[in-house]
């Protein structure tokens, strides 16, 4: 029958007011880690691809996770920021201006109480970058 099914949302589209979850509660444990991503660290904000991790952490208290990766890759820094905000903007997250020391390029991101910043500078063939984030989970 015509017009008898529930209707789905259209790809990439969210529901109005609804915002996605930057990280769920419980909080994962606090790690340093080096050479590779320390367990629970948030996908949204893992290394772009091709990359070699020099060291990641996180930091919880109460509902907010503090999080840091420095990494490199052979991508030109253009595409690294690219990455993170084509990854950022899906969860909501909007683009602020932030300052970078010289030689390096930063680019920041915050929703709510949450904030993220993506700093990238060339070092040789390589793009060396790190990314700094204070979010705030929601229960579930």
């Amino acid at each position: 029958m015509v017009g008898t099914s529930t209707p789905s949302p259209l790809p990439g589209l969210r529901e109005p007011g609804r915002k996605p979850v930057l990280v769920r509660r419980p909080l994962p444990t606090a790690a340093v880690v080096t050479d590779r991503l320390a367990p629970g660290f948030p996908s949204s904000l893992g290394p772009v691809r091709g990359s070699r991790v020099t060291s990641s952490s996180l930091s919880p208290a109460g509902t907010r996770l503090q999080v840091a990766l420095d990494a490199s890759t052979t991508l030109p820094a253009t595409q690294v920021l690219l990455a993170y905000r084509t990854r950022l903007s899906a969860r909501g997250m909007t683009e602020r201006p932030v300052a970078a020391v010289s030689g390096s390029e930063a680019t920041g991101f915050g929703r709510d109480r949450s904030s993220v910043v993506v700093t990238v500078r060339r070092e040789g063939a390589r793009t060396a970058y790190t990314v700094y984030g204070v979010l705030h989970a929601r229960a579930g």
